[in-house]
């Protein structure tokens, strides 16, 4: 199953034996029953996942309702960007809709490994290029489908 993740990052860029060997042993993998939620709104987030089985949705609390906005399922990331990068509180919730099983990453592992194997700041970076392009093709299904399903929101792996 961890085996996900390093598949994930070479069909990125390759990584040698020793990269790979580094990026597993700080992998940590949780398993979450379907309910748990891993982020609310108000806390500042200290974590990243990564979607080995399972899903998670975002939600936003908007006068007393919920409204999702995403969902991430395998091989995707689950990150509140904002909250993490700025140390600032988070202004949604991550929750599993899913039994799910996920890579928990935090800042302090990522420049650990950034300062072993600098080239991994160039995958990082590729993958963030990835999550980006995916979430503006869900942004523009939003503007210009005005019923798009979830298989079609979703399909857009990155």
């Amino acid at each position: 199953m961890d085996d996900k993740l390093l598949n994930y990052f070479q069909r990125i860029m390759p990584l040698s034996d020793e990269e790979a060997r580094a990026i597993a042993e700080t992998m940590i993998i949780h398993h979450y029953p379907k309910g748990t939620v891993l982020l609310k709104e108000g806390q500042v987030s200290m974590e990243a996942y990564f979607v080995l089985e399972g899903c998670v949705r975002q939600y936003y609390i908007v006068d007393g309702d919920e409204k999702t906005n995403n969902f991430f399922t395998e091989e995707q990331w689950v990150v509140s960007i904002n909250s993490i990068s700025q140390q600032i509180p988070s202004n949604h919730f991550l929750e599993c809709c899913l039994d799910s099983t996920l890579v928990v990453g935090n800042r302090q592992k990522e420049e650990g490994l950034y300062r072993q194997f600098p080239k991994l700041e160039t995958i990082s970076r590729k993958v963030m290029e990835k999550v980006f392009a995916g979430q503006q093709e869900i942004m523009a299904s939003y503007t210009t489908h005005t019923r798009a399903t979830l298989s079609e929101i979703t399909k857009v792996k990155t």
